[in-house]
């Protein structure tokens, strides 16, 4: 039995419109190749392939790569299948060109377990997560702030009580407390802002819609 090696690395694939891709750039990384040569090749497929099939397998895209000083240029690269990318690799030989396609397999296959397995009976849906995660962040929010408003109404009666009428500024004390209260409702409207951010990113370890 053959003895292999243990696999060098893991690419980062991803999950675009429910089918794991890698890009033409990884795959010219990690097999060694120029980018063109595998633009090529993917080239040459598209003449040899059905033009559906094709489609579905290499999506093409534009990317920014750096050309120094701060300077970028658009170039072409594609978004590739699994089957795009077994067809596009198999013309690249070699001891490490087969570490990397077991990398890239067993990177392929976990990801599309992963994509395949039912979700937990006791997670949420996404809709009925985030629903819940907004309903909680106004309440928060509605709760600090009525607080807030009744604090500032005793602080009024109590301000209006302890000072002599004649050193009380009613315009000046009204204008203040409107500029706590905007600023308060400022507060409050960030607050509710990041509990959605966290919230989204809770809803992301469930899968997307």
């Amino acid at each position: 039995m053959a003895n292999f090696a243990a696999i060098p690395f893991v690419p980062n694939l991803t999950v675009i419109r429910g089918k794991v891709t890698a890009t033409s750039t990884q795959v010219a990384k990690h097999f060694r190749q120029r980018h063109d040569k595998v633009l090529s090749a993917i080239a040459f497929l598209k003449e040899d392939c059905p033009q559906d099939w094709h489609d579905l397998n290499f999506e093409e895209r534009l990317i920014e790569v750096a050309i120094g000083h701060g300077a970028t240029r658009k170039e072409r690269a594609f978004q590739i299948a699994r089957d795009g990318f077994t067809l596009l690799t198999m013309g690249f030989t070699g001891k490490k060109a087969l570490q990397c396609k077991r990398a890239y397999i067993d990177a392929f296959n976990r990801m599309e377990a992963g994509l395949a397995s039912p979700p937990h009976p006791l997670a949420p849906s996404n809709v009925e997560l985030r629903s819940r995660i907004n309903r909680h962040a106004w309440s928060l929010s509605k709760g600090m702030y009525a607080q807030f408003k009744t604090d500032m109404l005793e602080s009024a009666i109590r301000f209006d009580a302890t000072y002599p009428v004649e050193k009380w500024k009613p315009k000046y004390a009204q204008k203040e407390a409107l500029i706590d209260i905007e600023c308060i409702a400022h507060l409050m409207d960030k607050f509710s802002q990041r509990l959605r951010e966290d919230g989204r990113t809770l809803v992301s370890l469930f899968g997307e819609d």
